[in-house]
């Protein structure tokens, strides 16, 4: 944010947001792994777009 590359905002908010977003993503993986998941990775960098605006 200092570097504005991501977008502003409350930093501890986004990271919050960030870090239930991949705990939650690695908690589903593990007690349903018969879903067709996604690549972790790649939805990872969509949670890195769509909450913290990175490119």
């Amino acid at each position: 944010m200092d570097a504005q590359v991501a977008r502003s905002g409350d930093a501890f908010t986004v990271a919050l947001d960030l870090r239930t977003a991949v705990i939650g993503a690695v908690s589903l993986r593990l007690n349903e792994p018969t879903l067709p998941w996604p690549p972790l990775d790649e939805q990872i960098d969509r949670f890195l777009r769509g909450l913290v605006g990175l490119t």
